[in-house]
């Protein structure tokens, strides 16, 4: 029984790590806006079925597993990502553990994680460009405005927080009900689909490489770009030198401090978490690290199957649940 669930266990983090390390740069191909959220929602989908299967404690360690997997297998990734991983793991464990009620408890758990999302970005924005970001988008909206004549107050910056927000809400109720589906599904359709693939004796056009994502971190780039469009936004608008050196070095400052100051002191204390962990827990982190080239076979094997199996509208949505499946039912199909 203990190996069973130590063996469920490791599929829900192994999916939980790969959707951490290496989907998002494999999801590129389907050229659709938002793939982020998709990948962020694979979290929040791990989570339910951890939720539905094991207890709080479980919960708990198999976040710091994914933590540290994370850290290993994509060292480049911003504090935000991690802090991100650990809100949605604890959270999840609290809500499952104060509300009995599994179906209440998971909508309640993805609404929160994704718009815990979509708050975190929003205020990792603001305390790297500060108030001064969302001023050059209104001062910007305002100034096309009124060069068409219009003296409407835009506030363009609410209005994009609103609509972005709501977005992440509104996919937060969805990915609820649609873990609950998975969990609801994935035995009987995980031996289904395996049993396709046999049958229809699918294969992976493409060798397998290493699964983790080996793009190199673009925020010190992006962020730097972002500060001298609203350094010319301002000065174009006329404001005054005093008043563009406190923006860019404000904006440095904060960049800096994200990233070398507050990303190390989380690698710190992950590696030193896992150097005080038994040997168990250093099997355990080794595994998951083996299962993402797994990982990636499967997601490959998903992608051959809607190719036969499904329509092309909501490609990329079927592909998701497909991987899924066939990740949970089995680490992976025979390569032959």
């Amino acid at each position: 029984m203990q190996a069973n669930q130590n063996d469920a266990v490791h599929k829900i983090a192994a999916i939980w790590a790969f959707a951490e390390t290496g989907l998002g740069g494999l999801m590129h191909a389907f050229k659709i806006p938002f793939t982020g959220i998709f990948v962020g929602g694979m979290a929040v989908l791990m989570l339910i079925q951890l939720g539905h299967q094991f207890n709080f404690k479980t919960i708990i360690q198999t976040t710091l597993l994914v933590m540290l997997v994370k850290l290993i297998a994509s060292p480049q990734a911003p504090a935000p990502a991690y802090l991100a991983v650990a809100f949605q793991g604890f959270s999840a464990a609290m809500i499952y553990l104060l509300i009995p009620q599994k179906t209440l408890a998971s909508i309640l758990f993805s609404m929160l994680a994704m718009m815990e999302s979509a708050f975190q970005k929003l205020i990792v924005t603001t305390l790297i460009y500060g108030k001064s970001f969302w001023q050059a988008i209104d001062l910007f909206s305002d100034a096309v405005l009124k060069e068409m004549g219009s003296t409407f107050d835009l506030n363009l910056s609410w209005w994009l927080v609103y609509g972005y927000c709501a977005i992440y809400f509104i996919w937060g109720i969805f990915i609820g009900f649609w873990g609950l589906s998975i969990q609801r599904r994935k035995e009987k359709t995980g031996l289904e689909l395996l049993l396709f693939i046999q049958e229809n004796q699918i294969q992976i056009p493409e060798p397998i490489t290493n699964s983790t994502n080996k793009k190199s971190n673009y925020l010190p780039y992006v962020s730097l770009f972002i500060i001298l469009a609203m350094c010319f936004t301002f000065y174009v608008l006329g404001f005054n030198s005093k008043a563009l050196s406190y923006v860019l070095l404000r904006s440095l400052f904060a960049l800096i401090l994200l990233l070398f100051v507050i990303n190390p002191i989380i690698k710190i204390f992950l590696l030193k978490w896992a150097g005080k962990q038994s040997e168990k827990r250093q099997f355990e982190v080794n595994r998951l690290l083996d299962l993402l080239p797994t990982m990636k076979y499967n997601w490959l094997l998903a992608k051959e199957v809607i190719k036969i199996r499904s329509k092309k509208q909501f490609k990329l949505y079927r592909t998701l649940e497909t991987f899924i499946f066939i990740s949970l039912a089995n680490h992976a199909v025979s390569e032959k």
